[in-house]
């Protein structure tokens, strides 16, 4: 019977080890004016196995634009920024075609790479077109 503690303990040992210092965070800044954008929305996804995607965690960034995200284990995550009236930074067209209202890159943490530091850059409709 005191067999099942010591083994529960060694799992649970096992299982922290996998799980320390990991973490996603960065920072999102709005085009233009180059400054930190606060209220947008970041949202984390996890891959499965079967390279099913669902949302791990989600937060709005402080006001210096800032974001960070602790995931439990390694993998691949996939990490999006969205705000309404603003779309991703690079996205051109004409104003007449629908530009994507989020951005957001593929990340993959390792135990030997278990941190990532990311930026994103967001622009607001109509800045672009007012400059053209």
């Amino acid at each position: 019977m005191k067999a099942l503690p010591l083994f529960t303990l060694i799992v649970a040992l096992g299982y922290a080890q996998g799980v320390v210092g990991l973490e996603l965070r960065g920072v999102v800044l709005e085009v233009g004016p180059n400054a930190p954008l606060a209220g947008v929305k970041v949202t984390v996804y996890q891959f499965g196995a079967d390279r099913s995607r669902t949302v791990f965690s989600n937060a709005v960034t402080d006001s210096s634009g800032a974001f960070r995200f602790n995931p439990a284990s390694t993998g691949d995550y996939y990490v999006e920024a969205a705000k309404p009236d603003y779309f991703g930074a690079g996205e051109t067209g004409a104003s007449n075609v629908p530009r994507p209202t989020s951005t957001g890159t593929l990340v993959h943490l390792t135990r030997d790479h278990p941190s990532e530091e990311l930026r994103f850059a967001l622009t607001r409709f109509g800045e672009v077109d007012a400059k053209h």
